[in-house]
């Protein structure tokens, strides 16, 4: 469905990692743990903070209780050891995404055609470089979009974009625009525009955009080599194991917004309600 070329068997040496740069200087990790969740909040509630879309009266954590859902990933990569880009991912369910608080009428029309999406959310990045920090979104992107389509079965991603940011996210990305600009009170009322990909005809498009060209995206994308490593890692590396940790950690972070989060989803999982109760 999805084009991908054929996958090989990496060395078992670098199956559990994930580096890139000149002299592997960036690790890629997936922040399966209370900690490494927390390190990504940190640091998007910076980069927020630094572009006027937090408030300074916060606890300097850009997190919510999207969060705490059992098949949310974080993705956090560094740069010789210090944090340095992250994105999450969130799945759809009754529980709804992120984006329902401003475009839950488009969503609801891509959910009745049979679309099943997910949100890119709480991206940031403090790589100073611009050259670099295009090949750490390539790389992030990439890792998501094996979460996506290849072990969630999803069709789209969608995510909310402050205006600027709409043209690169088109040209370079191949997103489509599918909402009007709207002020959105999570990010202290900054603009925000609703777009979104097509995962089921993703690889198609990449080839004709970029096949036969220098583009850096064409190297991630196009190149069937630049995917073994990452969906080997995914295979390795994905974990749930701190779950009750992150949930009871949200519990006492936030009790009220928690209680009410499993009363509204006691009959969406059962099983996560009976870790929710455990932690």
């Amino acid at each position: 469905m999805y084009g991908l070329p054929a996958i090989s068997l990496p060395d078992k040496s670098i199956i559990n990692e994930y580096k890139f740069g000149k002299c592997d200087e960036y690790e890629v990790r997936l922040a399966n743990t209370l900690e490494e969740r927390k390190r990504a909040w940190r640091m998007v509630f910076r980069r927020y903070l630094a572009e006027g879309y937090a408030k300074t009266d916060g606890d300097g954590l850009w997190c919510g209780l999207y969060d705490a859902l059992p098949q949310t990933t974080t993705v956090l990569v560094t740069r010789n050891g210090a944090d340095i880009a992250t994105v999450s991912l969130v799945f759809d369910s009754d529980y709804g995404l992120p984006a329902d608080t401003l475009y839950g009428d488009e969503l609801d029309k891509m959910r009745r055609n049979g679309r099943r999406l997910c949100e890119i959310s709480s991206l940031a990045s403090e790589e100073t470089d611009r050259k670099a920090a295009v090949e750490v979104l390539n790389h992030m992107f990439k890792i998501i979009y094996l979460l996506a389509c290849r072990l969630a079965d999803a069709t789209d991603f969608i995510i909310t974009v402050n205006p600027h940011h709409v043209v690169y996210y088109e040209r370079k990305m191949l997103f489509q625009r599918i909402g009007e600009v709207r002020s959105y009170g999570k990010v202290n009322g900054a603009p925000a525009v609703l777009l979104q990909f097509d995962l089921e005809t993703a690889f198609d498009r990449w080839i004709a955009r970029y096949a036969g060209t220098n583009d850096s995206c064409g190297r991630h994308y196009v190149e069937p080599q630049t995917w073994n490593q990452a969906i080997w890692f995914l295979a390795e590396n994905i974990s749930h194991c701190s779950r009750k940790e992150i949930l009871g950690w949200f519990r006492n972070w936030r009790p009220d917004a928690y209680n009410a989060f499993v009363d509204s989803s006691r009959r969406l999982w059962p099983p996560l309600m009976q870790v929710a109760m455990e932690a």
